[in-house]
């Protein structure tokens, strides 16, 4: 047999180091895309932008709602003009009601007294209901995160019309 000399080593920690070179595609669970509630409008203000985290309910986009506020104000205006309509025809229904119990004026003009009060009472209802939707509306021209997140893409600038982002799969 023939002897060989081997050295020895002591046995000590040292960092270690070693990498890899990967690549991949990572494809997210839950991605939602967002779109205004009630249809493509001008975007007036965006308060994301690319790659900031979100939460759910929190004001991405700001649309125009100029036309709708400016409906809101006829319309409180219009009820406004009912109301006084309204005083004036229950004022003038309760003198004929007066008038009717002491014998004077015809039933007709009673009748015709109580019918304009009570058709200015459900033209007001109306706008009162009106003024509802057109608040729903603007309220529609914020939106607003659906999840919480991270905003992968933002596509919109101010001035451009946003109809919603749209998802391919």
């Amino acid at each position: 047999t023939i002897a060989k000399l081997v050295g020895t080593t002591p046995v000590t920690t040292s960092k270690f180091s070693h990498y890899i070179d990967l690549q991949g595609k990572i494809d997210a669970e839950d991605i939602s895309y967002i779109s205004p509630r009630l249809g493509p409008g001008q975007v007036r203000a965006i308060f994301i932008k690319r790659g900031d985290a979100v939460k759910k309910g929190q004001l991405l986009l700001k649309m125009d709602d100029a036309i709708v506020k400016q409906q809101i104000a006829a319309s409180k205006q219009n009820t406004e003009t009912l109301r006084t309509q309204l005083t004036l025809a229950k004022d003038v229904y309760s003198r004929r009601n007066n008038l009717w119990k002491e014998g004077i004026g015809t039933e007709i003009e009673l009748i015709t007294a109580r019918t304009n009060v009570e058709s200015l009472e459900k033209q007001i209802k109306g706008m009162e209901e009106n003024i509802k939707i057109q608040q729903e509306q603007l309220s529609g021209s914020n939106v607003y995160s659906d999840v919480d997140g991270i905003a992968e893409e933002v596509n919109v600038r101010v001035g451009e019309t946003f109809t919603g982002f749209m998802g391919t799969q």
